[in-house]
């Protein structure tokens, strides 16, 4: 039963032993420690907690949303040793079409789809937290969401769907 109630690490396991792949075994290790940190999580934080824990999301957020910002002010990467190495591949950044000077942010992540991820995951926790900021918080992390021009972010933020969660 529990071997069926997780498709995703069985299928894994399945494919690993069929294809002997070093990446499927990757992927099982990586599911793996996931499971166990979230475990432990669940295990070992309280209440008492979750203040820091919400101090140190909002000062990532706070990060990344900065550094996104000087990186459109700029129209390009800033040099920063946070940033993913896209300088040698696209030195002025990543552009949304190859004709255009159009530079999509990508905060430390490399590439503007995963920063637009990142910045859609903590929209929820913008909105749980009871701080005085959080609505100007929330319209700067919607600028920078915008400034990826990651068109399938902008469908779930700003969609009807997407307004029932904000």
């Amino acid at each position: 039963s529990f071997f069926f109630s997780m498709p995703s690490p069985s299928w894994n396991l399945i494919n690993f032993f069929i294809y002997l792949d070093s990446r499927i075994l990757f992927g099982l290790f990586t599911l793996a420690e996931l499971l166990i940190a979230y475990f432990l999580l669940r295990i070992f934080i309280n209440n008492q907690h979750l203040n820091r824990i919400f101090v140190v999301i909002i000062s990532m957020l706070l990060f990344q949303s900065i550094l996104g910002s000087m990186q459109f002010v700029s129209q390009k990467n800033i040099g920063t040793l946070a940033e993913a190495p896209t300088e040698f591949d696209f030195p002025y950044g990543q552009t949304a079409v190859e004709d255009e000077n159009i530079v999509r942010v990508t905060g430390t992540f490399g590439h503007a789809n995963m920063f637009s991820i990142f910045l859609l995951s903590m929209i929820p926790i913008i909105l749980l937290t009871n701080f005085s900021g959080k609505i100007l918080l929330l319209i700067l992390v919607l600028i920078i969401l915008f400034l990826t021009y990651s068109r399938i972010s902008w469908s779930i933020a700003f969609a009807p769907q997407g307004r029932l969660w904000l």
